[in-house]
């Protein structure tokens, strides 16, 4: 019988329609079309396990020709294709096929663990330890890793301490494998939540983050008084403490129309529970020293106008991200009235 030419290029198509359609009109055509199709499922390329699939729905009449390819072929991917579709047949040949085809991290090593877990191979577990061991621990493989897990886990299999330090930077296997956070169960709910757990962990460890150096930052402008603006934009504010002991603190000065505003917006404000117990200070402004009686009026009103007047100064940006860093500590504005 004389094959249609294009049965036999469509046999080789990488289309997978093609091809199966090619498969299924050859093996249609009898003992003369295997040799064929045959030659399909050994050529290399994509679809070979189309062409496997499309053979084992011939039933068991195929089974002699994949028995003969899993003991005969020099193949490694022919031999492995043979096995799965014998198992798949109910007629299980070619384990150590598959076995080695899961160690050595073949493209069919799911197929195969598929196929060894439901034929209950007791083999299967000792070749994914095998596999674990060298499958590269990366996000990649994270599926692949947990399936394989699973098998261990359904076998009622501990989970080596040297695998659970592998992928424990790996987010997948736990969702299979609680047993690697040392839990060794729990919920699907809980595994389900642990994702989300973990961002708010991060976002909390990030919260904390900000707080501590917006403290640090405080905690430096407030013990080192760095100037930020020069002239009579900032003065030097001198207090006395209950002993009598003179203080200096570097303070940005406000000129609203020639009335003077100092304002505490830090945490560490010294300066002014010291005026609170003594208003008369003095400030050092412009190589100029002028004593004055400080009168903190923090209403809302004056808030705001403070507020309106230093980002008419330093712009909005930078006012909130100064405010920002210092955590929005609670500004107290003073007044400074000229003493006579």
């Amino acid at each position: 019988m004389k094959i249609d030419a294009r049965l036999l290029l469509d046999a080789r198509s990488a289309d997978p329609e093609r091809r199966g359609a090619a498969v299924d009109a050859l093996l249609a055509l009898g003992p003369e079309g295997v040799p064929i199709v045959v030659e399909s499922l050994r050529s290399a390329g994509p679809n070979r396990w189309l062409v496997a699939e499309r053979m084992v729905l011939h039933g068991t009449s195929l089974a002699p020709v994949f028995r003969d390819l899993l003991q005969n072929d020099a193949d490694g991917e022919t031999r492995i294709l043979s096995a799965l579709a014998l198992y798949t047949l109910g007629e299980p040949d070619g384990e150590d096929v598959l076995l080695d085809a899961i160690r050595s991290g073949s493209e069919w090593e799911l197929v195969a663990v598929s196929k060894l877990a439901g034929a209950r191979s007791e083999g299967l577990c000792a070749a994914v330890l095998d596999r674990l061991r060298t499958i590269p621990a990366v996000r990649e493989n994270e599926a692949t890793i947990a399936r394989l897990l699973q098998v261990l886990i359904d076998d009622g299999r501990e989970i080596p301490p040297q695998l659970r330090w592998r992928f424990s930077r790996l987010e997948s296997p736990f969702w299979v494998a609680p047993q690697l956070e040392g839990r060794g169960g729990g919920s699907a709910l809980d595994r389900s939540r642990r994702p989300a757990r973990r961002i708010v962990r991060t976002v909390g460890l990030a919260i904390a983050g900000l707080v501590v150096l917006a403290l640090g930052i405080d905690a430096l402008v407030g013990v080192s008084q760095p100037a930020f603006e020069a002239g009579a934009a900032e003065g030097v504010l001198r207090t006395l403490d209950e002993a009598g002991k003179l203080h200096e603190s570097r303070l940005v000065v406000i000129d609203d129309g020639g009335v003077l505003w100092i304002q505490s917006a830090h945490h560490f404000r010294g300066w002014y529970h010291r005026l609170l117990r003594n208003p008369d200070v003095e400030l050092v402004r412009s190589g100029e020293t002028r004593a004055y009686r400080a009168v903190p009026l923090d209403t809302p009103e004056t808030e705001a106008r403070i507020e309106q007047l230093l980002k008419q100064r330093a712009g909005a940006f930078r006012y909130y991200l100064i405010r920002t860093l210092l955590l929005f500590a609670d500004v107290k504005p003073v007044r400074l009235d000229p003493r006579g």
